[in-house]
């Protein structure tokens, strides 16, 4: 009996879990503190949509406590072209994202917006900013892409689960930074800095675009006739404006469709006159088609109005809306 009880015993097995369990948690508050102070020390959070613009919208939406009942979408012309404070007796937030063509929207809208507006029911008002740049088949390619790889973009249910690690665990929402050194210490990690500076400073609080320095190079000008160049509506936009507008409606939204302005050297850009009229009469359909409101722009603008060849001056962004504004009513 005594040689019995002096051999060593077998380790019960919910001890082995136990320890195996505590080891595991361990490890993984370990990893989460050396993230923290990894990130701390890079001074710039790691980009988890395709645009610092976009990720810093997501944070005033989930802080803000206001309950907003116009919801304005579209491109960086509606960004900055549709005040949200110029809008009378609306309690508005502009949720456009830089290059954000209607192939972007919708899951932006739908997926990411409303639900983190929507906790004393939906808005009542979406109006969307268009301008023939979002209906243009060689233009947005590069933001859709950008849009659908980044983390917070991307679709499944992988994603929906990193998505939701990725709030509660800044391992989880830095992991790829965090295998990168440069991303938190080199030379990305510096071209992240200014990027998320300049995001900073061009956003109001109210999600408007806040970027007036003036552009209007001859590089400028290319970069947008390349975007405007042989002219073709992309049936892939149109069908997103649709789709979204027959979700909206099924919930109860009123959308009203917004003609953008755009200055003459724009209009001078494209290889023919007839171009600018195509945008104009898919609008009027899809107006039609839908039952939504179109308001029309104004077609006094001047080039003076513009810091560049898209992008409405602050003073004429908010004239522009309040003339927007005594239409929508």
């Amino acid at each position: 009996m005594a040689l019995i009880l002096t051999q060593p015993q077998p380790a019960r097995p919910y001890k082995t879990a136990a320890r195996f369990f505590i080891g595991l948690l361990a490890m993984a508050m370990a990893l989460e503190l050396g993230a923290r102070a990894a990130v701390l020390a890079a001074g710039t959070p790691t980009l988890r949509w395709h645009d610092y613009s976009a990720q810093l919208k997501i944070e005033q939406l989930d802080t803000k406590s206001d309950s907003f009942d116009t919801i304005i979408i579209g491109t960086s012309m509606a960004q900055q072209g549709l005040v949200p404070d110029a809008l009378a007796a609306r309690s508005t937030y502009n949720a456009s994202l830089n290059g954000g063509v209607p192939v972007v929207m919708e899951p932006w809208l739908t997926d990411h917006v409303l639900n983190r507006i929507s906790n004393d029911g939906p808005p009542t008002t979406v109006i969307w900013g268009l301008s023939s740049l979002d209906l243009s088949a060689t233009y947005g390619q590069a933001t859709i892409d950008a849009y659908n790889q980044s983390p917070s973009g991307r679709t499944g249910m992988l994603a929906t689960l990193d998505r939701a690690l990725a709030e509660h665990s800044t391992f989880v929402a830095n992991r790829a930074a965090l295998r990168d050194p440069s991303a938190l210490a080199g030379q990305q990690r510096q071209t992240s800095l200014v990027q998320y500076d300049e995001a900073v400073q061009s956003l109001g609080s109210s999600g408007e675009r806040r970027d007036f320095s003036r552009s209007t190079s001859a590089e400028r000008a290319e970069e947008i006739r390349q975007r405007i160049s042989s002219y073709a509506l992309d049936i892939d936009d149109i069908a997103a404006i649709i789709r979204t507008i027959e979700d909206l409606q099924a919930q109860g939204i009123e959308v009203v469709l917004v003609e953008l302005p755009v200055p003459p050297r724009f209009l001078a850009l494209y290889e023919t006159g007839q171009a600018h009229n195509a945008f104009q009469m898919a609008l009027e359909a899809i107006s039609e088609e839908m039952d939504v409101r179109l308001v029309v722009s104004p077609d006094n603008y001047t080039d003076s109005d513009f810091v560049d060849f898209t992008h409405l001056n602050e003073s004429s962004a908010r004239l522009f809306t309040e003339t927007i504004s005594a239409q929508v009513g």
